[in-house]
């Protein structure tokens, strides 16, 4: 009697292999390694000091990092197929390698590096999203999309999972760092208007795949966190973009040296900037849905990426508009307290409009890009915005509070997941508007006790009822402990939906074992 055999593998190659060991242990123990490593070790490769040699890393520790991190991200674009399941760390590990990399450092000792590596870093993730927009606008196959053809890099999936998250941390670490005036030049500057322009055509593609959900929903599920990468990048990027007539007074503008390149080159060039629009374009549009109020669900573009965008753009660019500290001799933007004014008080328009609403997921990440526009508000939204919205969220509170109450008293009367609902929502709006009324109220705190009013101290009365009650209910804190978990800052540009009751706690105790929470700060108390 033949004995049975196991089945194979399903495939339709002859070359499949089951993974070695070699792979798990690269799985199970180098990435996780490598992730750990760079992240607790970061600042020791980002000093730099040219007195003190001890306590930071060499110039060739430096140039290792940098290569160690271009050669995985060419690997992970090469072989993706190869990782399957691993991609998740591996991208994570990518994210950590950006942060440790110095790269001010890396272009003054004139890295080949920088020149080879990291360019074609760049040119591959503007090639990749290009042709996978392309594809996208011309309503290619979904298996395509998806990535289920050979070359995986090239699909939307692939963007979404690996590019885009990456380019995240990657502008960011620039910000934070101020290297976007040393690294974003030239080449790698073409790459990323070519970038730009590919991740906003994304948001203009909604109307063209309205017929095909399971596409449509992908870009819905994903619009956040491009959002979020085009945020970072407005941050760090030297080129005032929204305003292209002042390129030609920029001396870090590749397209003002266009004028000395071939024809084909400048045509080239002007291409990149196609899909980019204008500030004050984008400024009116952004208006213009605050003053219709006009729900997150009916204008996801506005507020999950224009506004991020317009936001970061307009903190970076202030210090060097006429009214800035850093201005030029020649005029290189036209940012100033006005464009400040309007952006705000859209903002806290919309805020108003959206406290207590079900559909506002883009409140759980507006902290992370507004607070910083406060610092140049000129203009007193006190009585028309700030005080509504603290008087909408104290009866938001009482009644939240009057249920928990009628819960504990009358078990068979209440709806313990319409409470838990309830106070899931007023965390949600109370960590969207507290740590700008908190800036705020930082900068105004001499001026309002010199001069006192009634709205200040309805300001002030309003948020002491929700400390008080926020102190007392057992559900606010919880709903508290389970949104820090799900929307920290690290994570901020996740485009999932806000959990509440149990599936949060499940989701909170599982990132707690996967050691990607720790111990919670209560940062607004």
């Amino acid at each position: 009697m033949k004995s049975v055999k196991p089945s194979q593998e399903l495939t339709r190659r002859n070359s499949f292999k089951k993974e070695g060991r070699d792979v798990k242990f690269f799985e199970k123990v180098v990435l996780p390694l490598m992730h750990a490593y760079f992240n607790a070790h970061k600042s020791y490769f980002l000093a730099s000091s040219s007195i003190v040699q001890t306590g930071m890393a060499s110039n060739k520790e430096k140039e290792m990092v940098a290569n160690l991190f271009c050669r995985l991200a060419a690997l992970l674009r090469i072989k993706n197929h190869a990782f399957g399941s691993v991609a998740k760390i591996t991208v994570k590990c990518l994210q950590g390698l950006t942060q440790a990399l110095d790269l001010r450092t890396l272009v003054k000792a004139n890295s080949d590096i920088v020149r080879t590596s990291l360019l074609t870093f760049f040119n591959n993730c503007a090639d990749d999203l290009f042709t996978a927009v392309q594809e996208l606008k011309e309503c290619g196959q979904y298996a395509l999309l998806r990535g289920e053809n050979l070359k995986s890099w090239l699909s939307v999936e692939f963007a979404n999972q690996m590019i885009i998250p990456v380019l995240t941390t990657m502008f960011s670490h620039l910000a934070r760092n101020h290297f976007g005036t040393d690294l974003l030049l030239d080449d790698i500057q073409a790459a990323c208007y070519k970038i730009l322009d590919s991740l906003y055509m994304v948001t203009e593609l909604s109307a063209a795949v309205t017929n095909r959900k399971s596409i449509a929903y992908e870009i819905e599920k994903h619009r956040s966190s491009l959002g979020q990468c085009l945020s970072a990048f407005a941050s760090c990027f030297p080129i005032a973009f929204l305003e292209p007539e002042f390129n030609k007074n920029n001396k870090y503008s590749v397209l003002a040296k266009t004028q000395d390149q071939s024809v084909q080159v400048q045509e080239m060039l002007q291409k990149l900037s196609t899909h980019i629009p204008q500030l004050d374009k984008l400024l009116t549009s952004i208006e213009q849905v605050a003053q219709t109020s006009t729900p997150y669900k009916d204008a996801r573009n506005v507020y999950d990426v224009d506004l991020p965008l317009l936001c970061s753009y307009l903190t970076y660019w202030w210090q060097l508009g006429p009214e800035g500290s850093n201005k030029t001799t020649q005029p290189t933007t036209s940012v100033c307290h006005e464009h400040m004014n309007r952006v705000f008080c859209a903002l806290l328009h919309m805020i108003r409009d959206h406290v207590g609403i079900e559909n506002a997921q883009w409140l759980c990440r507006v902290s992370f890009f507004a607070v910083s526009v406060i610092q140049q508000v000129t203009c007193d939204p006190v009585k028309d915005y700030i005080l509504p919205i603290a008087e909408k969220l104290r009866r938001m509170a009482d009644k939240a509070f009057k249920e928990e109450e009628h819960m504990r008293t009358h078990p068979d009367d209440a709806d313990e997941g319409t409470v838990a609902e309830d106070n899931a929502r007023l965390v949600r709006d109370v960590y969207a508007y507290f740590p700008l009324l908190m800036k705020y109220t930082d900068l105004h705190r001499a001026q309002w006790l010199k001069s006192p009013s009634w709205e200040i101290d309805g300001i002030y009365e309003n948020v002491a009822v929700i400390f008080k009650i926020w102190s007392l209910s057992q559900h606010f804190k919880r709903e508290e402990l389970n949104y820090m978990a799900q929307f920290d800052e690290e994570q901020s540009g996740t485009g999932g939906e806000m959990k509440t009751g149990k599936a949060a706690i499940a989701e909170r105790k599982k990132k707690r074992r996967e050691g990607q929470v720790g111990p919670i700060r209560v940062e607004i108390t």
